[in-house]
């Protein structure tokens, strides 16, 4: 089993269980990811290096939606990335409790209440949306209305949000800045 390989759902499950136990993967739309920081070929997923002949993102990136969405699904899925006018950001990986968790979760369940209690509504967390072409933010959360409710977005075969949500939520006492900078224009 290595990472970039394409396989069947039999075939990835039969190589996985033959695996040690402290190897972890992923299969996604058929192809195995495995976000150890060095793959089993050897292939670094350090910054700088090519897993399996894809670059990996790298923060001030500039690219195209296709260029970006595949180097994104080539890279280990703890790794947080979104495209603001064509360029790709990538917040700092540690956020603390008071400056971002706290008010997250707050967000997200008085968004999935409201998407409870609400008939034609869906809530989001971290999901990237496709904005237009030049940008595909990944927002805390967002909230929106279904198409048979009257809402515009769609969805697009894997499954990402097309369009403008009708909420999007950043908490961004972690990353004020960036927040108030690009991507608020966007």
């Amino acid at each position: 089993l290595q990472h970039g390989d394409r396989l069947s759902r039999s075939e990835f499950l039969q190589r996985y269980a033959a695996m040690p136990p402290n190897v972890k993967a992923e299969r996604i739309d058929g192809m195995v990811y495995m976000p150890a920081a060095v793959s089993l070929r050897g292939r670094s997923n350090a910054p700088g290096s090519k897993m399996g002949g894809i670059p990996p993102l790298e923060q001030g990136d500039r690219l195209t939606r296709s260029q970006f969405l595949q180097r994104y699904a080539a890279m280990p899925p703890n790794v947080k990335a979104e495209r603001i006018e064509g360029m790709v950001y990538m917040p700092a990986a540690a956020v603390s409790a008071d400056f971002h968790g706290e008010a997250h979760i707050i967000i997200a369940t008085w968004l999935g209440s409201y998407w409870a209690a609400t008939p034609g509504v869906r809530a989001a967390d971290n999901s990237t949306i496709r904005l237009d072409i030049d940008n595909d933010p990944q927002p805390d959360a967002c909230l929106y209305i279904l198409p048979t409710h009257g809402g515009s977005i769609k969805k697009s075969p894997e499954g990402y949000i097309i369009g403008a949500p009708d909420l999007i939520v950043e908490v961004a006492a972690s990353s004020l800045s960036y927040d108030l900078g690009p991507k608020l224009n966007v």
